[in-house]
């Protein structure tokens, strides 16, 4: 029996149902945005902004309490909705929104960030964000899914095994048997040749 394996295709209507799932304001998508939300300033504004690695760490760790803070709120006040994939984006966009405040507020506090450079951190965080949340979340789903069905996978092929040994039992019971009405039917002819 030959098998095929064809790899699952990118489908956009599967994303935007992912992200307007649960999963858009779980602790895991909570989790794994930081690492993108994170490094993108270390990345992309330290060294390219004055200010030490501390200050822009410090930075950096609360635009994404920023987001987290957008992102719980909404999980608290959506919880016992169904909404669409669009409210899901629109609190993505607002998290953004207020993690570009927060950094710019802070930075021009730190004297980091150029007073001209608001209108790249108010309308690039929440573009970033929107994005960044969105695979994020749509990776994390995936994860869930792949985990339950390998569970499912690893459930039927305990039962397979299972199978397998109670069929092998049973041949060796019926060739047993079979030997010994065999060897019953041979025997008196053998004694009486």
């Amino acid at each position: 029996m030959t098998e095929n394996s064809t790899t699952p295709r990118f489908r956009m209507a599967r994303a935007v149902q992912q992200i307007g799932s649960p999963y858009s304001l779980s602790n895991e998508t909570m989790l794994g945005a930081a690492i993108p939300v994170i490094l993108s300033n270390l990345v992309l504004d330290y060294g390219r902004e004055e200010g030490s690695f501390g200050i822009w760490l410090a930075i950096a760790v609360l635009g994404y309490l920023a987001v987290v803070a957008v992102l719980l709120v909404a999980r608290s006040l959506l919880s016992r909705k169904n909404p669409p994939a669009l409210v899901y984006l629109l609190v993505f966009l607002l998290a953004g929104f207020a993690r570009g405040v927060v950094i710019f507020q802070v930075g021009r506090e730190f004297d980091v960030i150029p007073a001209d450079e608001w209108q790249y951190r108010l309308f690039g965080s929440p573009l970033f964000i929107l994005i960044s949340l969105s695979l994020v979340t749509v990776l994390v789903s995936n994860s869930v899914r792949a985990t339950q069905e390998l569970a499912k996978l690893e459930t039927s092929r305990m039962l397979l095994e299972k199978r397998l040994n109670s069929m092998r039992s049973e041949i060796s019971r019926m060739n047993a048997e079979v030997a010994g009405n065999v060897s019953g039917l041979i025997s008196p002819v053998i004694q009486e040749l």
